[in-house]
């Protein structure tokens, strides 16, 4: 009897093991999601800074700022006109381009080379009916000499049309060893009372020397 009564008690206590084992256990906790990778985010490249060679780059005139003038001397273009460096000269042109100035070197101070060297320039400026011949006779007459740091110019002045509407134009010659420097100023005439004093004073800023 006793020995029934153990094996009734082991009995009992397997069984009770067995359903608690059979019990639904507990859900597992989830694994945290692993972070998806870091992208390194890049900024985009700067646009190469433009080099100022022709005036649709838009390379605007900063006050006090100087452009070189082909491989000798340089100008301060009006703050605000838009420059170009080009290879025997530069140009700058009023945002409205109702007014435009230049300057560019030439083999002398005749008047055959001066219009030589102005020609392309003149069309960049937007000047129409400056002829070689008005030139010629221009330059014959007594010029009004103007002081330039260490140059004199030679200025005369005519009428021209600018952009198709009439206007005006100062030439100005200075000699140089070896050749001549010459710088043109050119504007519609309704706009001389507000460009004519800055452009002036830009041709006026032109200097000799590398």
């Amino acid at each position: 009897m006793h020995r029934y009564g153990f094996r009734l008690i082991s009995v009992i206590v397997l069984a009770g093991i067995a359903l608690a084992a059979c019990k639904k256990q507990p859900p597992k906790a989830p694994e945290p999601e692993a972070e998806p990778p870091k992208v390194e985010t890049r900024e985009p490249p700067q646009p190469p800074e433009p080099k100022c060679e022709a005036l649709d780059e838009k390379c605007e005139a900063k006050a006090g700022h100087r452009v070189k003038i082909g491989v000798e001397g340089s100008f301060q273009p009006p703050e605000g006109w838009h420059y170009a460096k080009l290879e025997t000269g530069a140009v700058a042109v009023a945002g409205e381009q109702d007014a435009a100035i230049a300057f560019v070197h030439a083999e002398g101070t005749d008047a055959e080379k001066v219009y030589g060297a102005l020609g392309p320039m003149l069309e960049q400026m937007g000047v129409m009916e400056v002829t070689a011949d008005q030139v010629k006779k221009m330059m014959k007459k007594k010029p009004v000499v103007e002081e330039a740091g260490d140059l004199k110019l030679d200025t005369w002045d005519t009428t021209c049309k600018v952009k198709g509407d009439a206007g005006m134009m100062l030439l100005a010659v200075a000699k140089l060893e070896g050749g001549a420097l010459v710088g043109v100023v050119a504007m519609k005439k309704d706009a001389a009372k507000d460009r004519g004093g800055p452009a002036r004073d830009a041709l006026l800023s032109v200097r000799s020397g590398k």
